[in-house]
């Protein structure tokens, strides 16, 4: 049977200005992001408590280091930043402070490790995991998604890490997402910069930073081994170039997967891979830091036991999908800009080394798409300072075109990966949650096809109807259909 996810992440990626290189993080507006709204459940104190976080942070680092635009160009890439919240609709002194210290929650449900596994009905399209990450408002997201279930899915979903220490996660968040039934789990997110601090203050190994990771996710509430799982967000781009640099993750990956007691405490992980924004026309040399990379048999033969779902972060940008007229056209473009790596693979020749990675993207590779509202390039996530009917018909867009994709394609089955945030206000998140809900129970459920995504309004195409003006679609992407 072949397998399936969806993969929403969330706020995660800034610009590369100019080239993928040798870039240092500056402060933004991003930096005064976290504002106090009820983010992650419908006791207000206690979500805000949780999941706000405090209303400045330090950016992180950029994370590339391979100049994969030239020198002078407008194109741009996508970098890592401080997973910040947009600023709410009112202020809250429980948000003021920093969260490096834990404030104290109210004790999480019964939600013990060994609860029944979810059986999936006969006739599913395909085994769909749902996979979800944001800055915040987890809890919300996993309320659309159990009021509105893919009867073919499961639903992993990531909590970031306390954002004054990011080696520090949030205890008892993993019981409340279990607590929604056998068919959510929690990933505990691993934050490279701050794991890398630990790393070299420590004087230890990357395999040594993964156990320590393993332990304090336990010790926070997280079922490893039965059931929830972890994620890597924004791997450095020098991953490409630098094959250097390939080994130190394969083995944080493995210790990540096994823990301390080998296979027998697997659990399932999700890398999420810097990308390239879908505006960008010069892609000479990442593309061939591409190939490069995708020919590396001992890299990928090295991740594919230990990493369940490897995500390219694709940020599909409304003004270069949403043009008015042919649903296919669009569903064209978007594929093309998101599937541009797993399509890179398959069309490499005999002889280039690429099978290891063709084969582990058949059953892992997931392109991470886009549901961050009301973003401007600056941000790193495209243009979509759009209305929210608009961006609800974006999102519906970008599923239908994977689904359908997986119908004649060797990936990505059902795997779909979303970035997922609001920067009009963060109580969208159940607006946007139930929209995605609705289009991926819809394409995803038993007898369904790719076009059930986009009904909605009586009409068959309802939410697939997209128009932005001045949208153009970038052809540029199309040379990845040759090596």
């Amino acid at each position: 049977m072949r397998g399936s996810a969806v993969v929403i992440f969330g706020v995660g990626a800034w610009l590369l200005a100019a080239c993928e290189g040798d870039l240092t993080a500056s402060a933004t507006s991003e930096d005064a992001l976290r504002a106090a709204v009820d983010l992650g459940s419908r006791d207000a104190n206690a979500a805000r408590a949780r999941e706000a976080g405090p209303p400045t942070a330090p950016a992180d680092a950029a994370r590339s280091t391979d100049a994969e635009t030239p020198e002078g160009s407008d194109d741009v890439g996508l970098r890592g930043h401080d997973r910040s919240l947009p600023p709410g609709p009112t202020a809250d002194a429980a948000t003021s402070t920093p969260d490096a210290a834990p404030p104290p929650v109210e004790p999480p449900p019964e939600a013990p490790c060994a609860a029944a596994q979810y059986v999936r009905p006969d006739g599913c399209p395909f085994p769909v995991e749902v996979v979800i990450w944001t800055v915040g408002g987890w809890n919300l997201l996993a309320d659309a998604f159990a009021a509105n279930p893919a009867p073919c899915a499961e639903y992993f979903i990531s909590v970031p890490p306390f954002s004054g220490d990011k080696t520090t996660l949030r205890a008892g968040e993993a019981a409340r997402i279990r607590a929604h039934g056998p068919q959510f789990h929690a990933l505990a997110e691993f934050s490279d910069g701050a794991w890398g601090e630990w790393r070299t203050a420590n004087d230890t190994t990357w395999v040594a930073a993964g156990l320590e990771f393993r332990r304090r996710a336990a010790a926070a509430g997280y079922c490893l081994g039965q059931g929830d799982g972890w994620m890597v967000n924004e791997v450095h781009s020098s991953i490409r170039s630098e094959p250097a640099t390939r080994g130190r993750w394969v083995n944080l990956f493995r210790s990540l997967h096994e823990g301390e007691d080998g296979p027998a405490d697997d659990a399932p992980g999700a890398v999420a891979v810097v990308g390239m924004a879908q505006s960008t026309v010069n892609l000479g040399v990442y593309k061939a830091n591409l190939e490069n990379w995708l020919a590396d048999a001992d890299f990928w033969e090295g991740v594919a036991p230990n990493v369940r779902w490897w995500a390219q972060e694709s940020y599909c940008d409304t003004r270069r999908v949403c043009v008015a007229g042919d649903l296919d056209a669009r569903t064209q473009h978007i594929n093309r800009y998101a599937m541009h790596v797993g399509r890179l693979s398959v069309v490499a020749p005999d002889g280039a080394g690429v099978n290891p990675a063709q084969s582990y993207f058949s059953r892992a590779f997931v392109p991470m798409l886009n549901a961050v509202w009301g973003s401007t390039p600056a941000n790193g996530y495209g243009d979509t300072d759009v209305s929210l009917e608009q961006m609800q018909m974006f999102i519906t867009e970008q599923i239908y075109a994977n689904r359908r994709y997986a119908d004649g394609n060797a990936h990505p089955d059902g795997r779909i990966s979303f970035a997922l945030q609001s920067y009009r206000s963060p109580r969208e998140y159940e607006v946007l949650g139930a929209r995605m809900a609705e289009a991926i129970a819809n394409a995803y459920a038993p007898g369904s096809v790719p076009l059930d995504a986009c009904r909605g309004n009586g009409d068959a195409q309802g939410f697939c109807r997209c128009a932005i003006d001045g949208a153009a679609f970038n052809d540029a992407w199309d040379t990845f259909q040759a090596w």
